[in-house]
């Protein structure tokens, strides 16, 4: 927010605490007399329990922060009297620097601060150190605009001074230095603090237009009326200024003394009457402008400060930092409806634009772009494909509605129908397997060679299949509550064997893929994964940033060490570490809205998307 009056945002930066330290700042501007506090606190010991520094020192900034904006203490000296009553109560609470706008005695104006405690102040002027306050004794100085102030320890100043202080505007910053202190700062650049003259309408000859600035929780200067003693201007003026008030007439007569005075007498008790009456009414808008200031900032200046940490937590924490921004969306929208329309609604845009534009920024989303592959038409008139998988050097495409499996070279595009018929009637899923075809169609697995021949049906009595994978020369079926794995023997496959071991129990009604890289994985409807060794389940969970909306595809790599996982509504395939589980990105394509399957082409490093009758690649 800023002030009309005064040229200097209303800003707000509440550091963290660690064992060691807790800072804070806030930076008000306003009242008539143009105050501007800057209240800093680096406290280097933190006693957490009741009535503790922490406590008793955000207590202060509160109560700091609430007399200057109401206007019921007169600054600087209070603030020191508050300082030194807050350091008796508790002893030695680190560092304190506050500062006032004043003006000197050339009449500039400018901020007088001043400090207590061990914390160095350096004041940085066209980017050179001009000055530097140590610790001990309250020391002061004058700070003007566009200047910068370094507040923190020796180590904090000189690290803080290594990254360009130039470049920072108003940063909270905590951290460890590399001796392992743990240290506290802030770095505040000085806005405009010259106050702007109030607005004079020269044309009304006489009369100054009412100007009611927005400013929450400040009471405006009074308006003045104003009427010019000029011959005959004053006439002219003063017949203006009855039209305005509604007083009649093109001008006056003054037909004696006494008439002429009590002419005046009316004329200004009308005046007055207005002027209180436009008061009361001013003044009721005014508070209902300021209680819907307030209640607007008491949701904006949260998600402010969140995303001020998300930006900071990024390199150091980047889960945390992405689930801030995640709950500042979700503010956004459940706030939406207050603020959508009204004096507000362009600063509420602004600030949802804001929120969008950090969730870029953090988030890992990468907007990507599919290139056109293949057109599956050229090797049947209007294919149109429904599923894909990739297996070492071929890619197996396939539609329930076509009957037909097409198996392409991923190396020269060559390609040719390699099944088909009514063994594929039903079929629900397809794999590639050792120099095979895996056609699971509910109550069997079909088994097809290379030349397009039924060899063989493995054997599904008593259940029905959901899912077929293919890995090595075994086969994996999901079916019911249960995975089984075909063994394959070189010459076709064994009898089916329940894959889990004893006393392993795996929810399987809503897995919706099986991926398999030497350990089974499985992905359910809600996104969850199990993760399967040898038929034991491996303890492991993906840690997504948003929620999933349709899941439906999950791809391993083993060597690369990572995870995919295609959601179709999501129009997104999200990245993951395979040992973690670890959030890494999100690749962005409107082609995974559009695609009928995804895979992944371990040996070049792509996605193979079908939509349709086509295969695009997505490099990855």
């Amino acid at each position: 927010m800023r002030d009309k009056r005064l040229g200097i945002e209303w800003k707000q930066v509440v550091g963290g605490a660690s064992d060691e330290v807790w800072s804070q700042v806030r930076w008000e501007s306003g009242g008539e007399k143009g105050r501007a506090m800057l209240v800093v606190m680096s406290l280097e010991e933190v006693m957490s329990g009741e009535g503790g520094v922490k406590e008793k020192g955000r207590g202060l900034m509160e109560e700091v922060v609430e007399s200057f904006v109401l206007g019921e203490k007169e600054g600087w000296e209070w603030v020191v009297e508050q300082v030194d009553r807050l350091r008796s109560e508790i002893g030695d609470i680190g560092s304190v620097v506050v500062g006032q706008v004043l003006v000197d005695d050339e009449g500039k104006r400018g901020v007088y601060i001043g400090g207590w405690g061990g914390m160095k102040v350096v004041l940085v002027r066209g980017g050179e150190r001009v000055e530097v306050w140590g610790g001990g004794e309250a020391v002061s100085g004058w700070l003007l605009e566009e200047d910068e102030v370094v507040i923190g320890s020796e180590e904090f100043v000189n690290g803080i001074w290594s990254e360009g202080a130039s470049e920072v505007e108003m940063v909270a910053k905590m951290g460890e230095m590399e001796d392992g202190a743990k240290v506290a700062g802030l770095v505040v650049k000085v806005k405009r603090i010259k106050l702007v003259e109030e607005v004079v309408d020269n044309e009304q000859e006489g009369i100054i237009e009412l100007v009611e600035p927005e400013i929450s929780g400040i009471e405006p200067s009074k308006a003045q009326v104003m009427v010019v003693n000029e011959e005959p201007g004053w006439k002219r003026g003063l017949a203006r200024l009855k039209r305005k008030l509604g007083l009649g007439g093109r001008g006056i007569t003054l037909r004696s003394e006494e008439s002429g005075k009590r002419r005046w007498a009316m004329v200004l008790g009308s005046v007055f009457l207005v002027i209180f009456l436009v008061s009361v009414v001013v003044g009721a808008g005014r508070r209902s402008v300021m209680k819907e200031r307030e209640e607007f900032e008491g949701v904006s200046e949260p998600i402010e400060y969140a995303l001020e940490e998300a930006v900071r937590l990024k390199s150091v924490n980047a889960v945390r930092s992405r689930s801030l921004v995640i709950e500042a969306k979700e503010e956004i929208v459940s706030q939406g409806d207050r603020f959508v329309e009204g004096r507000l609604s362009e600063e509420w845009a602004e600030l949802a634009k804001r929120v969008d534009e950090v969730w870029w920024e953090v988030s890992g989303e990468v907007r990507t772009e599919g290139q056109m592959w293949l057109d599956a038409g050229v090797f049947k008139e209007g294919l149109r494909m429904e599923g894909v998988d990739v297996r070492d050097e071929w890619m197996y495409l396939w539609g329930e509605d076509e009957r037909v499996v097409v198996r392409v070279s991923l190396s020269d595009k060559s390609g040719e129908v390699v099944a088909g018929g009514e063994s594929l009637s039903g079929v629900v899923d397809i794999a590639g397997a050792d120099e095979e075809i895996l056609a699971l169609n509910g109550s069997d697995v079909v088994v097809v060679s290379e030349e397009g021949e039924e060899t063989a049906r493995l054997d599904m009595e008593g259940v029905v299949g959901r899912l077929v994978e293919g890995y090595g020369i075994n086969a994996y079926v999901v079916a019911g509550d249960d995975l089984f794995r075909f063994p394959g023997t070189g010459e076709g496959y064994g009898k089916r064997r329940r894959f889990l071991s004893p006393g392993v129990v795996v929810d399987m009604s809503g897995v919706v893929d099986m991926a398999i890289d030497g350990e089974v994985w499985l992905l359910a409807s809600n996104g969850e994964v199990v993760r399967l060794n040898q038929g034991l389940v491996v303890d492991y969970e993906l840690k997504p940033v948003e929620e999933w909306q349709k899941p439906e595809k999950i791809m391993v790599s083993e060597e690369r060490g990572r995870v995919w996982v295609w959601d179709r509504e999501m129009g997104a395939v999200v990245e993951f570490d395979r040992e973690s589980g670890d959030y890494l990105q999100k690749l962005v394509w409107e082609g995974f809205g559009r695609a009928g399957g995804v895979d992944f082409d371990e040996e070049r490093g792509r996605l193979m998307v079908v939509i349709e009758g086509e295969v695009w690649v997505v490099g990855i």
